[in-house]
């Protein structure tokens, strides 16, 4: 129930304008895990509901290499070299960082 707030406030229509709140519901998500958790920071990512938010994103970042899992995994690899890096380079750092703290 609590990680399924935390996805709304994240993503989807219900999902906080305040950047630090979206923050908060990543960093969140990361430390209870789970598929959704792990779908909602994906998306926070890639697609048309990614968030604008650098800060966002980086957290989503974070959280998934807390998370791991194959997923979370396909999505870091992604996000540091995939066919759509992200722009902006503390995020692919992130991402590497995130992985091989996986391992």
């Amino acid at each position: 129930a609590a990680a399924e707030a935390l996805v709304g406030v994240l993503r989807g229509p219900d999902a906080d304008e305040d950047s630090h709140v979206r923050y908060a519901a990543a960093r969140a998500l990361g430390e209870i895990g789970g598929a959704g958790a792990v779908g909602a920071l994906s998306r926070a990512l890639w697609g048309p509901d990614m968030d604008d938010a650098p800060l966002v994103r980086s957290e989503a970042v974070c959280a998934l290499g807390e998370i791991g899992g194959e997923r979370a995994i396909k999505t870091l690899i992604r996000a540091s070299r995939g066919p759509r890096p992200d722009k902006l380079s503390t995020i692919r750092r992130a991402a590497v960082e995130a992985l091989a703290k996986i391992g």
